[in-house]
């Protein structure tokens, strides 16, 4: 008992003497902290791999009389933007397909342009805006060219959405989805 009552006094005291002493500075180091004049300094001397762009910056401090510049290295910061490859002339891929309709028309696609339901136009994951693609219904044999105008379809096992005047000419009307083949014309 008497071993737990001196080790929590003793912490006690070093946990004091620690707070005191990061308390504040000793007024003869503040008067030799406002003497010394600021250097620019360069950060790509400490880190080479960053060193691609120098800015000049102004620091703000309390003291921003003697801070004249500071130079620092920051990397150079680029958005890149991921090129899509040509889409190949003739690529087949087979699946399910779904159609979108009235709860759609008139709101904004992922390309920009509104959402046309008796227009021939389908949604597609990956295909870039504006390729023409040839479906055809497994089915019944029937086939249309669309154009890719949004991105989609997000349910499982679907390749692409149609719109209602695709899928009314492909014959998926009543059932709502069908089995497809999707080849890319342009």
């Amino acid at each position: 008992m008497k071993n737990i009552i001196l080790v929590r006094s003793f912490l006690l005291v070093l946990a004091a003497l620690f707070i005191a002493s990061c308390s504040s500075v000793p007024n003869s180091d503040r008067a030799a902290l406002s003497q010394t004049s600021a250097r620019p300094v360069t950060v790509g001397q400490f880190s080479e791999r960053t060193a691609r762009v120098q800015k000049t910056v102004r620091k703000y401090t309390p003291n921003v009389q003697k801070v004249k510049n500071l130079v620092i290295t920051i990397p150079k910061v680029t958005k890149s933007k991921k090129k899509r490859p040509a889409v190949k002339t003739g690529r087949v891929q087979y699946g399910r397909a779904s159609y979108y309709s009235r709860r759609f028309h008139g709101k904004r696609t992922a390309s920009g342009e509104r959402f046309n339901m008796n227009a021939m136009t389908c949604a597609h994951r990956k295909l870039p805006f504006g390729t023409r693609v040839k479906i055809t219904n497994k089915a019944n044999g029937r086939s249309v060219i669309l154009r890719v105008n949004d991105r989609g379809p997000y349910a499982k096992g679907r390749i692409v959405d149609v719109s209602y005047a695709a899928a009314k000419k492909l014959g998926m009307i009543r059932r709502g989805t069908a089995k497809v083949k999707l080849e890319v014309i342009k």
